[in-house]
């Protein structure tokens, strides 16, 4: 009997030792190995292949700043703990030291302290963001610096977190914010760690914006890229670098001309994209401008800039008309007077679209409203070989006026009726991807074809249209002679998301990583009925509290009966 129970004991001892060997050895040959398994249906916590490959080759620490922390609202609460397990997933890939922390700007009581906190924190990029939070029955305002500062090789990036369309749900406009995380942050780590900038050009000569009228635009795109003024003209003339080969440059903006290109232009132009160059266009259908209108109002004709064969040929042509639409943004009209002063009021100016309807593409996905000025419809073309994108809207309550237009501010106190907006979306900003053929094939000689290395059709490239100037043109404060943000509107104090849809423009043409695709990122939002919350809060919480403690006590019943049974028979 003794010797029956020392070998069952041996026994259990060995089949313990051999267990403890296979979770030893599991343990051992795991560690060669890594992998993370992301069983979410969205694959919110997996990281892009080129993040991950960005975020492999870092070769120093880096460091980030988190301005989110505190008292914060419960949504906040969700995006800042979205903000760290993204960051948790950078670090596991991160070849160097990777450390962040949380900050708290408004920790301070002393309010000397707290104005120089937030001071300082515009001056490194992160701007205020007040926001409207539900919580339960009443509705929360917040101002808090949704943002953070990258730290590397010496310099600094800042990330603005709340990047959805604030005309959205604020549930909404989070989660567009917490789906642009990855690509937000990797973007700047990405910038700071580019050591070869690509080239730009911004073109000149045929009346584009100059580096005021596009200041904004022209400081933000110089953190990320080399930027130069140039001309199509093969000599240097007056401040202008000359244009020896326009194809050292990796892309060209064309901003807001309103003169005609010659054929020379338009033949370089042409080469430029045939050979593989990339072009973003800001060209305006209509010749109008607010300052132009008198009392009278004014007429708009079309704006004759000899580029509409080369679009042709490229799948895509600016239309000469004007778009009306419901959505628009408000200037101040005089109403009346109070003695010889005139009384403004702000009143919607449906010449001014705030474009709020988007392509899924990841140039525009998630975009705030843009603020446009006398915008253009597009219409696409057939064109071999080209695959056309529309990307940007104007609303479905639109009205198309063909050139000539006649402008007036009194239209604003009589408008037309609402049947009359029946045009739906229009499209206003259009991709061009392929193979381009060039407009001039057939209509060169040999001679000038082999003095030009003319090419009919050559390498894939891209192009990107816009059917108004002013959206890359900032306003300039008078008193400073300095610009306002890109897409600033005086008039309401908002900042609406020109830059940001620019920047991801350039961003997704130039882009030879992949990064630009992290804004394809989705997280489903699954929100809970508010009502049936409401209605059976009570039963909700006395589950969750009694639950866990039920579940114990009847495993523990089945337990105790289980064992009963068992040394019951036995003892029989």
């Amino acid at each position: 009997m003794v010797n029956s129970k020392s070998g069952k004991k041996s026994a259990d001892l060995l089949k313990w030792g051999i267990a403890m060997v296979v979770i030893l050895l599991i343990n051992i040959i795991a560690s060669q190995f890594f992998f993370r398994l992301d069983l979410t249906e969205e694959r919110r916590y997996s990281l892009s292949r080129s993040t991950i490959s960005i975020l492999e080759n870092l070769e120093e620490p880096i460091h980030i700043e988190v301005f989110l922390e505190g008292d914060l609202p419960n949504d906040l609460k969700r995006l800042r703990q979205a903000i760290k397990e993204t960051l948790d997933e950078f670090r596991v890939y991160a070849s160097n030291s990777f450390d962040y922390e949380f900050r708290d700007p408004s920790e301070s009581d002393d309010p000397n302290q707290k104005r120089e906190v937030v001071k300082h924190l515009i001056e490194r990029g992160i701007n205020p963001t007040t926001l409207f939070v539900n919580e339960g029955d009443q509705k929360t305002e917040k101002v808090l610096f949704p943002g953070a500062v990258i730290s590397y090789l010496g310099n600094e990036a800042p990330v603005q977190f709340i990047t959805g369309d604030p005309s959205a749900p604020p549930q909404v406009q989070l989660n567009q914010s917490i789906e642009n995380l990855e690509f937000e942050l990797i973007s700047r780590i990405k910038q700071l760690a580019n050591r070869r900038k690509k080239k730009i050009g911004f073109l000149q000569g045929h009346g584009e914006l100059n580096p005021l009228e596009a200041g904004d635009f022209l400081f933000s795109a110089e953190k990320v890229y080399e930027v130069r003024r140039v001309r199509l003209q093969s000599a240097a003339t007056g401040e202008f670098e000359g244009l020896i080969n326009l194809l050292d440059y990796d892309a060209l903006v064309i901003a807001k001309p309103d003169s005609a290109f010659n054929e020379q232009d338009k033949f370089k132009l042409d080469q430029y994209v045939v050979k593989g160059g990339k072009v973003i266009m800001f060209l305006d259908g209509m010749n109008a401008n607010i300052d132009s209108i008198g009392e009278g109002g004014m007429v708009s004709t079309g704006l004759n800039l000899n580029l509409d064969d080369l679009l042709f040929s490229w799948g895509a042509r600016v239309n000469k008309n004007l778009i009306q639409d419901q959505f628009s943004a408000a200037i101040p009209l005089v109403v009346g007077y109070m003695g010889n002063r005139p009384q403004y009021q702000m009143m919607k100016w449906p010449y001014f679209p705030l474009l709020n309807s988007f392509a899924d593409h990841p140039i525009s996905r998630n975009s705030q409203p843009v603020y446009s000025k006398f915008i253009s419809s597009i219409d696409t073309v057939s064109a071999t070989g080209i695959k056309k994108t529309p990307l940007v809207f104007s609303s479905d309550k639109t009205r198309s006026i063909p050139s000539p237009v006649k402008i007036d501010f009194n239209e604003v106190r009589n408008p037309p009726p609402d049947k009359m907006f029946n045009k739906g979306n229009q499209i206003v900003g259009v991709l061009l991807e392929g193979r381009f053929k060039s407009t001039f094939d057939g209509r060169i000689s040999n001679n000038t074809a082999m003095t030009f290395d003319f090419k009919p059709i050559d390498q894939a490239s891209q192009v990107i249209v816009f059917s108004d100037g002013d959206l890359i043109m900032n306003d300039i404060n008078s008193k400073t002679q300095s610009p306002y943000p890109l897409g600033y509107d005086k008039f309401s104090k908002l900042t609406f998301g020109n830059k940001p849809l620019i920047m991801n423009a350039l961003d997704f043409m130039l882009d030879d990583t992949g990064i630009i695709e992290a804004r394809n990122k989705r997280v489903i939002l699954r929100p809970l009925d508010p009502d049936k919350v409401k209605e059976y809060s009570t039963f909700i919480k006395a589950l969750n509290l009694g639950g866990p403690l039920a579940i114990l006590l009847l495993a523990g019943a089945i337990i105790q009966v289980v064992r009963k049974r068992k040394y019951s028979k036995k003892a029989s």
